[in-house]
């Protein structure tokens, strides 16, 4: 008993004409039966032959089999510079539960959004949006999602400078480096450069 249904990529070539007609064939009677454990769908390449249909195939067989992963589908690709943060929070939340949602459809265990994805979605609202507070706050969640990447901590420390919260930043730059020591990373050099001024300049607490 399948948990998901299967996804199907079916697709034929106008220049291959005995396996266009079966295929289109093939293709009508998946529409009239509507089977419940297939999701399926079907392109027709009107330029392609029998030698060129499989590499046309690949590329968009693989996009429509991971299609309800895809990262840019999701709401948090279409913020732009007039967004605010009630819009960010919103779409990062839809986001997540889209993202985690699709995942389970092809039977991967996600449990968060990727931490790139949500590391680039800090960095923009801080450094584009200016909003370091909400940057915080999405710099938190890749922390709780990947607690042994030095890089959440980083970005965390980054966020954390911009409120001017100078001591729990310097206390995140040495968790980013404690944590890149564990997996066996040198450190970032720009957190160390910034441990050294806020060092050098003593720090506090807003």
């Amino acid at each position: 008993h399948l948990s998901h249904p299967l996804r199907l990529f079916i697709t034929s070539g106008a220049l291959e004409a005995a396996i266009d007609i079966t295929t289109r064939r093939m293709v009508a009677r998946l529409d009239s039966v509507k089977p419940q454990s297939l999701t399926y769908a079907y392109q027709h390449y009107s330029s392609a032959n029998h030698g060129m249909t499989p590499l046309f195939s690949l590329v968009d067989g693989v996009q429509y089999l991971f299609e309800p992963m895809s990262l840019v589908r999701l709401p948090i690709s279409r913020l732009g510079p007039s967004t605010d943060s009630a819009d960010v929070m919103r779409a990062y939340v839809a986001s997540r539960e889209t993202y985690l949602a699709g995942a389970r459809s092809l039977g991967f265990d996600a449990r968060a959004l990727p931490e790139d994805q949500v590391n680039g979605l800090a960095y923009g609202v801080l450094q584009f949006l200016q909003l370091p507070r909400l940057a915080v706050w999405l710099f938190r969640e890749n922390v709780r999602d990947y607690p042994d990447s030095p890089d959440v901590y980083y970005g965390l420390g980054d966020g954390l400078l911009a409120t001017g919260d100078t001591a729990s930043a310097k206390a995140q730059f040495h968790r980013g480096l404690e944590a890149a020591r564990r997996v066996g990373q040198p450190g970032s050099a720009g957190a160390k450069r910034k441990l050294a001024s806020l060092e050098g300049h003593g720090t506090k607490t807003p």
